[in-house]
Order: C-alpha cells, then sequence, then structure tokens
C-alpha cells in the first residue's frame, strides 16, 4: 500500500511551492517528491505512471480527498491500473498516519530550516534530503534499517518464497511481477550511476508499464530520459 499527500511551502519571496509525495507505506520509503508551482490531476498521473514504471502499482493508495486525488483523471487512471483508492475522512489526518509522519519529518528537518531562493534551489534541497532519508537515515520501526535496505530485504525474502511456490503476507507492495515489452525510457540509478530499462507493453485495450528488474542493490532512485 502507498499513500501521497500534496504539502505546501513559499520561496523567500512567497512564491507557492507544491511537493507531491508518495510513500510506501510497509517500508516507510518515500517513492517521490515532485515539487512544483502548482500541481494538477495530469501532474499526479504522469507521477503515478512513473513509478508504476519503476516499481509495478501497489493494491491500494491511500490519501485524503484532495481535488488533485479525488479527481475523475486520477481515479480513471488508478482504475484501469488495477489500484484500489482509500480516501480517508475529512478533517482526520490520523486516518493517514504514514504519510502525515513523514510530511512531519520533511518539514522539521528541511522545510523548516531552509529559506529556497526559487523552485530550482528547493528541487536540489529537498533532492538531497530525500536521497539521505531513503539511504542513510535508520528507522526504529524498521529494525534500525534505512527504508532502502529494508525494502531490500523484503524483497529478497519475496522473491525466495516465491521460487517455492509459497504466497507471501501481501502487506509489501514491491513488485515481482514477470515484464514483457518494448524499451520506452532509461532509469538512471543513483547508487551505481547505471542506466536501467523501463519496459511498456499494451494488451488489447490497456497498457502497462513496468521497471527492467533492478540489478543493483540499492535502487534508490531515477531521473527520467526518454529514448526513441
Amino acid at each position: 500500500m502507498w499513500s501521497y499527500d500534496l504539502p505546501e511551502d513559499r520561496t523567500a519571496r512567497g512564491g507557492r511551492l507544491r511537493l507531491l509525495t508518495v510513500v510506501d507505506e510497509y517500508s516507510r520509503q518515500c517513492l517521490a517528491i515532485e515539487v512544483e508551482r502548482s500541481c494538477r490531476a495530469a501532474q499526479v498521473v504522469e507521477t503515478l505512471k512513473w513509478l508504476a514504471l519503476t516499481w509495478g502499482m501497489p493494491e491500494y493508495l491511500r490519501s485524503d480527498n484532495g481535488p488533485q486525488f479525488i479527481a475523475r483523471e486520477v481515479c480513471g487512471w488508478l482504475g484501469q491500473a488495477g489500484c484500489e483508492t482509500i480516501l480517508i475522512t475529512p478533517g482526520s489526518p490520523w486516518e493517514n498516519p504514514y504519510i502525515e509522519s513523514f510530511i512531519g519529518k520533511l518539514r522539521d528537518e528541511c522545510l523548516n530550516r531552509e529559506i529556497f531562493a526559487d523552485l530550482q534551489e528547493a528541487r536540489a534541497v529537498i533532492e538531497g534530503w530525500w536521497e539521505e532519508y531513503n539511504t542513510r537515515r535508520p528507522h526504529s520501526s524498521l529494525g534500525y534499517l534505512t527504508p532502502v535496505e529494508f525494502a531490500r530485504q523484503a524483497r529478497s525474502g519475496q522473491e525466495d518464497m516465491a521460487g517455492r511456490g509459497s504466497v507471501g503476507s501481501g502487506r509489501a507492495t514491491l513488485s515481482l511481477r514477470p515484464l514483457r515489452g518494448c524499451v520506452r525510457s532509461l532509469i538512471l540509478c543513483y547508487n551505481c550511476g547505471g542506466w536501467l530499462a523501463a519496459a511498456t507493453f499494451t494488451t488489447h485495450d490497456t497498457t502497462s508499464m513496468h521497471a527492467e528488474r533492478n540489478d543493483c542493490p540499492e535502487r534508490v532512485g531515477a531521473r527520467r530520459q526518454s529514448v526513441s
């Protein structure tokens, strides 16, 4: 299960910043922080498409009732992707505890300590904090592993159970589905610096997108680069 939210911040001159933030509730890993001046439903869909390419889709996605999250475009795409939405009760952020906890850390450790001159600086600083959170900061709830280390162990355990013909607990959202299709884009791994292929394939009336299995043990994150 993933959860996402859209917190706000300001630049030094008062310019608005919207941070589309997506967290894997099982591993506590932050999958994305997209920093923009504004965020429309189409941008939410594009971010989710990229995460589907990289990680595979979760079974459930939890959010509040913000207009970007309940938009017809977003709900329609999630339905086609096979992901069910869980909308919390309006005015009840405690029903979305994982993303609220993460955003609290983001504010305390980054947003409230920085004065951003512009959008570009905000992106650079927040990206640096995001990488540190995922790869260098141990979490007591994860047995004092980082989110990336915990996710790697969970993925290895799922693969071992799949090899024995067993079914996992279903708590993790890490994708183990076989992949087919033509290469459409590349993923740059922050850990090893290598380019990894992402595939898309079409079946009848739907198009599915997944990332090719990543041989790098860290799989911290990726930058997008299109290829012909």
